[in-house]
């Protein structure tokens, strides 16, 4: 455990050091992976595949805030639609502007967490984003997964050709307004957004409890309450089990217990209360030490932490 935690604070020193760096770096990759997966997925030939490009847009979001990537991905997914048909054009353009606009409004900072939700759904492991969101970020993130949910289903749906090519009139119209329905009414679409909502305000107010392991016990009962809906989706044919279910739960748990070491290890066993006052109330409080000591701290670190407690 000495060594983990020698190298959890190697790594967050590192990072101290260097964070603009790895920063542009960590951008700059996830941007890179998300646009090239959009037209691999997809696969209808345009010119915003070629790589010299995707590298340039990849570097340009890599310096720009976090919104940049999700325009860019909004441009290569329209560029797919467009290369998939005429009404998968009209109907993705619309679509897209429609979340651009909820996100500017509503999340302007969750564009991570939009593209991540959308990017692990098609990989097969959706669990991972709701339980890392929850245990580190505050109630807005769940806007976040739910407009990546709609955005990777609404994909889904309009990339796939209706028939041949239409001219403009009456027939194009309805081409476009059965995307329109068909990109909402997916049966599976509202299983992962109960799923994915269910699990993450189960994560977030567990996390939050003044309980003893407190994380533990959401990522427990948030990976439970997936499984659950999961199994009851099967069961009323929402959905099939796919065979990913179980990487998907043994990675969102990984991470989750990976996030807690980094951000939230507390020594349960030394736990002290408090009890002061002032002129108009009786304060109790109890205090928690963190497991991971300074340097050098030992038994003269315990001594003065209960000489300090007693006071």
């Amino acid at each position: 455990m000495e060594r983990l935690v020698d190298g959890k604070r190697a790594v967050l020193q590192f990072y101290a050091k260097y964070d603009t760096y790895v920063t542009a770096a960590l951008k700059f990759g996830i941007a890179f992976f998300a646009l090239f997966y959009i037209c691999e997925k997809m696969g209808y030939p345009t010119q915003l595949a070629q790589l010299p490009l995707l590298v340039v847009m990849a570097a340009f979001c890599s310096f720009l805030p976090s919104g940049a990537l999700l325009l860019a991905a909004a441009v290569y997914l329209e560029g797919q639609f467009y290369g998939c048909s005429l009404e998968s054009a009209i109907a993705g353009g619309v679509l897209l502007t429609i979340f651009l606009l909820i996100y500017v409004t509503f999340i302007p900072r969750r564009a991570y967490v939009v593209i991540w939700t959308a990017l692990c759904i098609s990989l097969g492991l959706p669990l991972v984003v709701p339980v890392v969101c929850a245990l580190l970020l505050g109630p807005g993130a769940c806007a976040g997964i739910l407009l990546g949910t709609l955005l990777y289903y609404m994909t889904l749906r309009l990339g796939v050709p209706m028939g041949g090519p239409v001219g403009l009139g009456e027939e194009l119209l309805n081409r476009i307004l059965t995307l329109f329905q068909t990109a909402f009414l997916q049966e599976e679409l509202i299983l992962m957004l109960v799923a994915l909502c269910a699990v993450f305000f189960v994560v977030y107010l567990l996390r939050r409890l003044p309980v003893k392991y407190s994380w533990n016990l959401a990522l427990a009962a948030g990976i439970a309450v997936y499984c659950l809906l999961m199994l009851m989706g099967a069961a009323m044919s929402l959905t099939q089990i796919s065979l990913m279910l179980v990487p998907d739960l043994l990675l969102a748990a990984a991470v989750g217990l990976t996030v807690q070491f980094f951000c939230f290890r507390l020594d349960y066993e030394r736990v002290h209360t408090l009890q002061f006052e002032d002129d108009d109330y009786y304060y109790y409080v109890k205090a928690v030490p963190k497991l991971d000591r300074p340097e050098g701290g030992g038994e003269e670190q315990e001594q003065e932490d209960e000489e300090f407690y007693l006071d």
